[in-house]
């Protein structure tokens, strides 16, 4: 606090080696930027496309759990086709949610060979969509393969507004892969309108989610055909047949501290064809004489609210001794 250098100090140690840690790879992209004469950790000189600086950063060797690479992205629309890499996260410039930092395209993740942690991609800030003037036949965002990976979209909405667009807004198919959204500095949404399609297809894989509405027109929020869904702290809506599809014995749905709500009078909340169902401080909000939870399948509750007058259930409700609390995935 003097400002004196205290010269009394003597050495306790001496390192027997130098640790050599690499330079962590940072990229950034603007509306500005040049692809052929972008630079790496040079905000100066950024690329004007995504896909470039994600092809830079494979290039440089940032495709493991041990050399990420953060590439900062500036608003703009961003019309791209994303082949998302592994390790290589797509970041807004401020680093929260962002509806203008948009990409519209199809964005594909598969991975061909390593492990979960290596194949780890995070999203974060962005605002995800195929665009209204150029309608796609494919998802915003589709999880494929069969080699284990994780993406996680943090502070991130997805959103398919096409009308005619017939594809759903995101497709997990991979019995190995994990999609997990996080939404901690705002209310971020996975949305499907227009078309009758729906918002999330879980064909097979993980889906988790915590803090994000998942939201259709008049198709359905979820329809899980197989794997486990997780959704926590948020709202789950549709105006069509029903909310939540499930089919097939071992799909799992996990709805704990949200809401599920239909708004088209008489038409349900959730279909269970047989799948394993649990409930945990859920509101159902269906009105008419739509079903709170239809279809073959039990369904083991621990505290059930409604919206509504409407307390109709189809299925076998089995109630459990204590309240469930999500469990988030890393």
């Amino acid at each position: 606090k003097s400002g004196v250098l205290d010269t009394s100090w003597g050495v306790l140690s001496t390192p027997s080696a130098v640790v050599s840690i690499p330079d962590r790879y940072v990229a950034y992209v603007n509306k500005s930027g040049n692809d052929g004469t972008a630079l790496v950790n040079d905000i100066a000189k950024p690329f004007l496309t995504v896909q470039a600086a994600i092809n830079a950063a494979v290039a440089a060797g940032y495709v493991n759990s041990a050399n990420r690479c953060n590439i900062f992205i500036s608003p703009g629309i961003y019309t791209e086709n994303l082949t998302l890499a592994s390790s290589v996260n797509l970041v807004s410039s401020s680093s929260q949610m962002d509806v203008t930092v948009r990409i519209e395209g199809e964005h594909v993740y598969a991975p061909v060979s390593g492990s979960i942690a290596d194949n780890t991609v995070n999203l974060i800030g962005l605002y995800l969509s195929n665009g209204s003037a150029s309608p796609l036949a494919n998802p915003v965002l589709s999880l494929g393969g069969t080699v284990p990976c994780r993406v996680r979209l943090l502070d991130t909405s997805v959103d398919m507004s096409a009308a005619a667009s017939t594809s759903n807004a995101v497709v997990v198919n991979n019995s190995n892969a994990v999609l997990y959204v996080s939404c901690n500095l705002t209310m971020a949404k996975i949305e499907r309108r227009g078309a009758a399609a729906d918002s999330v297809q879980v064909i097979s894989g993980t889906f988790s989610s915590f803090g994000c509405d998942v939201a259709a027109g008049t198709g359905r929020a979820i329809d899980i055909a197989g794997g486990t869904c997780t959704f926590a702290y948020g709202t789950l809506s549709s105006s069509g047949s029903e909310v939540v599809r499930c089919t097939g014995v071992s799909t799992v749905l996990n709805v704990a501290t949200a809401a599920i709500t239909n708004s088209l009078a008489n038409q349900n909340g959730i279909n269970n064809n047989g799948s394993t169902v649990t409930l945990g401080q859920v509101l159902f909000n269906v009105t008419g004489t739509g079903y709170c939870a239809t279809g073959t399948g039990p369904v083991v509750y621990a505290y059930l609210s409604f919206a509504t007058a409407n307390t109709k259930f189809k299925n076998t409700l089995t109630p459990l001794p204590l309240a469930v609390a999500p469990t988030s995935v890393p």
